[in-house]
């Protein structure tokens, strides 16, 4: 689902090599793996309360909730570049949070395939880009295409670009001869399976941890 974005954490934003400033920038619009989703709500449930901030941002709901792909609008009179510059900043904040993740569940191998969609719209004109991360943690975003409002072809053009964004994020999500493709077959739910099922070890030795499990000389 669609929603507002918020203030991304800042151990996640890109920093200035020169003066070492961190670049805070949020983009207009994400979208969510929800809660109201039951299998997710189920997995997010599993997740310990240490590995329950799966976002890159700073609210305490929404840090629980995985993200994908950001939109930024400008008006006609917008700038393009300055669009693009806050792009780059919420999806590389976004693809290090994921990185970090993929590490933290033992599939660091699996950061070779977090690319990401992402859109910047400029009164009628709409860009597509790929963002992806490089092996040095900076984020290279990559034009892949533009098309208009002002022609039905160009909205219908849109319509197939967004069905096609959604279905990649949600590819493999329903399990069968897909499991392992799209961008959570491929890396988002392996990497949250996995994180969730070290938090049920990890409380499964807690509980077997008893004060009858222990002698005292």
């Amino acid at each position: 689902m669609f929603r507002q974005t918020q203030l991304i954490e800042p151990a996640y934003l890109s920093t200035d090599p020169i003066t070492g400033r961190r670049h805070d920038q949020t983009v207009h619009f994400t979208l969510s793996y929800s809660h109201e989703t039951s299998d997710l709500a189920a997995l997010y449930a599993r997740l310990s309360p240490h590995s329950s901030a799966v976002s890159h941002v700073s609210d305490a709901f929404t840090k629980t909730t995985a993200l994908f792909s950001g939109i930024e609008v400008k008006p006609s009179s917008g700038n393009k570049p300055e669009a693009e510059y806050q792009v780059s900043i919420w999806m590389g904040a976004s693809l290090r949070k994921k990185a970090e993740l993929a590490r933290k569940a033992g599939l660091s191998e699996m950061t070779s395939v977090l690319i990401e969609p992402a859109i910047v719209v400029v009164g009628s004109e709409w860009y597509f880009y790929l963002v992806y991360l490089q092996p040095t943690g900076a984020v290279h975003v990559l034009e892949h295409g533009r098309c208009s409002t002002i022609s039905i072809s160009g909205v219908f053009k849109i319509l197939r670009v967004l069905k096609n964004i959604i279905e990649y994020g949600l590819e493999g999500f329903e399990g069968g001869p897909e499991a392992k493709a799209g961008y959570w077959g491929g890396f988002l739910g392996p990497v949250l399976e996995r994180l969730a099922v070290g938090a049920e070890r990890a409380k499964g030795n807690a509980s077997a941890a008893t004060p009858g499990d222990y002698m005292i000389d």
